[in-house]
Order: C-alpha cells, then sequence, then structure tokens
C-alpha cells in the first residue's frame, strides 16, 4: 500500500473516477463525498484554502481517501495550521 497526499481542487479532478469508485465500494455512500461535491463545496464555503487530500493506494487502486483543507491562521504564538475535515462549516455569529 502506498499514500499519497494530494493537493488543490484539480487533484481531486484527477482522480475524480478513482475517487468515485471508491466512494461506490463503501459502506456509508453520503452524497457529499462524491468528487463533484467536494469540489464545489471548496469552491462555495473555502475557496481561499486550499484542499489536502490523504490517500492509500494500493497498486492502481484508490482504498482509502481523507479529504482536509488547512486553516492556517497567524496568531500570538505565530503561524498555526489546523487542518479541517471537509465539510464541517463554522458560520460567523451574526
Amino acid at each position: 500500500m502506498e499514500s499519497k497526499l494530494l493537493t488543490g481542487i484539480q487533484a481531486l479532478v484527477d482522480i475524480q473516477d478513482e475517487w468515485n469508485a471508491l466512494w461506490l465500494r463503501a459502506d456509508v455512500t453520503y452524497p457529499g463525498s462524491r468528487a463533484e461535491n467536494i469540489a464545489i463545496w471548496m469552491q462555495q464555503f473555502e475557496p481561499d484554502r486550499e484542499l489536502k487530500l490523504v490517500t492509500a493506494w494500493e497498486q492502481e487502486r484508490l482504498v482509502a481517501a481523507l479529504p482536509l483543507y488547512d486553516k492556517a491562521q497567524t496568531g500570538d504564538g505565530g503561524l498555526v495550521v489546523d487542518l479541517q475535515l471537509l465539510g464541517r462549516c463554522r458560520r460567523s455569529a451574526a
């Protein structure tokens, strides 16, 4: 098994067929986890953030995937990088 870290929406588009094939094989097929929906979610809710895909491959077959995005911020202690699971949307209090 080989793990790869892919970055950016284009990387997801490049493996869209493999990603969606994994989605079809999964026990839980949440519609928001399809490649197309992940790309839309990133463009709508986190357009200034970079998508990070932690993937695991057996030969040429995608066997595991975790979509994340970074929420790097500068705080009192310097730069803090916080990886968020895709789909967690925090809304500002009105």
